[in-house]
């Protein structure tokens, strides 16, 4: 069971990962395209539970792996 939620809480990391390098990506490109990105690359994750997702993904995520070093 831990395990599963270990997985799961890296997946909503690497998608978040994921959508932050594509908006880096997109400013690479050009400052307009970067800003055209920013309703499908970070904006989701700034609503409420967008950041309770990833606020909540991010300790159950570390804390396993820190209990078992």
């Amino acid at each position: 069971m831990l395990g599963r939620l270990r997985l799961y809480s890296g997946l909503v990391l690497f998608t978040y990962l994921v959508g932050h390098l594509a908006n880096h990506a997109l400013g690479v490109i050009s400052l307009e395209a970067m800003n055209s990105g920013i309703p499908f690359t970070i904006s989701p994750w700034r609503t409420l539970p967008g950041t309770v997702l990833l606020g909540g993904a991010a300790p159950l995520h570390v804390s396993p792996a820190l209990w078992y070093l």
